[in-house]
């Protein structure tokens, strides 16, 4: 289990916010671990333990068995609930 201060947890979902936000990857980058390690070692530069928890996840297909990957037509606003619960079933919190 990775435990993770409240600050890194909130960096952690805006990192997932942006990349879900990017017109080139959008909802899909949940499920690729070569794009989410490349975009984390970006963004999160200072969590290689949190990053190395989400890549792990998508190399395991978490994003569709929470439901994540719900729509790819572009952000809804229930987009950003999934990830929320995205990165809590990866933190258990």
């Amino acid at each position: 289990m990775v435990y993770t201060s409240r600050e890194r947890q909130d960096e952690v979902r805006m990192a997932l916010r942006t990349i879900v936000s990017d017109p080139e990857f959008g909802v899909r980058a949940l499920s690729n671990s070569r794009v989410m390690s490349n975009m984390l070692k970006d963004l999160l530069p200072d969590a290689p333990a949190e990053t190395g928890v989400v890549v792990a996840a998508a190399e395991a297909g978490l994003a569709q068995s929470t439901g994540a990957l719900f729509s790819l037509n572009g952000l809804r606003n229930s987009t950003f609930d999934s990830l929320d619960r995205f990165w809590r079933s990866l933190t258990w919190g």
